[in-house]
């Protein structure tokens, strides 16, 4: 029986759990895992990247999760409950090995600033712990490297604690170019013989539009969003918004411009801290205050419809109903770029980022050179996107072709070209095309 067999039986004994069926992907990496083989995953949003989950199947068995964000270990630490997988955090400031060591769980989530000490070294030379793990694995890889954008120079270290483990390793990330890829491979000391895989990162419910000519006047250029807040009876059908701006002074000039603006309307029916429809969340800002933004904006009926941040709102957040992220200022790569738009859209619902390139952002100092020049090109930003972000485990055929609208006449026309991005757009021929600013406008919230 071929392993991929084995998986699909393995999983269908414990389906009931999980309530999803396997993707041929997730398959073909278990089956690298229980093969004894490092796996490095570039899978996007929808891929079940938390499959290091479904690779110890039940006790006695273990799996370490490296991982950056103890948010993104709550997070993922919720899921496995739902699926009934016992798990348990080690950070920095707890590392409470001796507890884990004898913990009743599955998963253990640790950072690479705890999986470093002494205490955890001890526990990886146990004999008893040994006979129980089964994978390490290093969630949100692309720390790793320099060329990425949320580098972490503690998880190099990593490659020092797989020589006390004879266990497979698995490196998961959701997007990244060969240069992190490589750093990957390097820090992380994949083997040679590693499975390795690799999704197109497309996001295609997320329209995509740049400004052109936009000035440095963000007064000027958002009133639209303004008057599109005022305009609204109810607060809560304003859909859900991020503003990513290139420095903490900029997202204090644009916060304070909304809130001042819209006066008492700032407030979803009462003036009060935690009811505020317009918030701004920087690295800076308290714990206490971020973890309340957080978890307001996580909701469905949020009084929150506006934030505005630096790229502090980033990796580990995983709100799904995120229906429009704006560039104030060009993000500083195509990474950070498609990391950052891919803040919406996350329950695969129509979502649209909009890019105000003013001048001043794409200076060479605070810009890549190449995305810089991609923005002036005349040439799709996604596939321009997809290519800069195709690794050598990828294949550039897989980048998805626009069609033109067949009718010419719709009401409103929803054509390939239309949904893509605002280059594409201005190919369309349909007469019912509808800008993305306009679009937006009208665009409501799913409550």
């Amino acid at each position: 029986m071929a392993m991929a067999d084995t998986v699909r039986m393995l999983y269908n004994s414990v389906k009931e759990k999980f309530k999803f069926e396997l993707k041929d992907e997730q398959v073909n990496i278990i089956s690298a895992l229980l093969g004894n083989r490092d796996v490095t995953a570039l899978l996007p949003t929808g891929y079940g990247k938390s499959i290091h989950s479904k690779e110890s199947f039940e006790l006695p068995h273990v799996s370490v999760v490296v991982s950056p964000l103890i948010s993104l270990m709550k997070d993922q630490q919720q899921q496995l409950h739902s699926w009934g997988i016992k798990s348990a955090i080690s950070s920095d400031e707890q590392i409470n090995v001796k507890d884990i060591a004898s913990a009743d769980v599955s998963v253990i989530f640790v950072t690479p600033e705890a999986l470093i000490r002494n205490q955890w070294r001890d526990l990886l030379l146990d004999s008893k712990f040994q006979k129980r793990l089964c994978l390490l694995a290093c969630d949100e890889a692309h720390c790793v490297s320099e060329w990425g954008e949320n580098f972490r120079p503690e998880f190099r270290q990593i490659s020092t604690v797989r020589s006390l483990c004879d266990v497979p390793l698995l490196a998961i990330t959701a997007t990244a170019t060969d240069k992190v890829r490589a750093d990957i491979i390097r820090y992380l000391d994949v083997k040679d013989d590693a499975y390795a895989i690799g999704i197109i990162p497309d996001r295609p419910n997320i329209t995509l539009c740049v400004k052109e000519r936009c000035s440095h006047d963000e007064q000027q250029e958002l009133a639209w969003l303004l008057e599109k807040v005022k305009a609204e009876d109810d607060p809560r059908t304003m859909c859900k918004t991020v503003i990513f701006c290139r420095s903490y002074l900029m997202v204090f000039r644009v916060w304070s411009w909304l809130h001042k603006s819209l006066g008492f309307q700032t407030y979803a029916g009462e003036e009060q801290e935690n009811h505020s429809l317009v918030e701004m969340f920087t690295s800076s800002s308290p714990e206490k205050t971020k973890d309340r933004i957080l978890a307001v904006f996580s909701s469905p009926d949020s009084s929150i419809r506006i934030l505005v941040s630096t790229v502090a709102f980033g990796m580990g957040v995983d709100i799904r109903d995120i229906k429009l992220v704006l560039h104030w200022g060009a993000p500083r790569s195509f990474l950070s770029y498609w990391q950052e738009v891919g803040r919406a859209g996350r329950d695969g619902n129509e979502a649209f980022a909009v890019m105000y390139p003013y001048r001043r952002s794409m200076m060479s100092s605070v810009c890549d050179k190449d995305f810089a020049a991609s923005i002036a090109v005349d040439q799709c930003l996604r596939e321009k996107t997809l290519i800069a972000l195709t690794t050598c485990d990828m294949k550039k055929e897989d980048i998805p072709q626009r069609i033109n609208c067949k009718d010419n006449n719709c009401i409103i026309c929803e054509c390939d070209l239309c949904r893509c991005c605002s280059v594409c757009f201005s190919r369309c021929s349909c007469s019912g095309k509808l800008d993305v600013i306009a679009k937006m406008c009208i665009l409501k919230s799913s409550v």
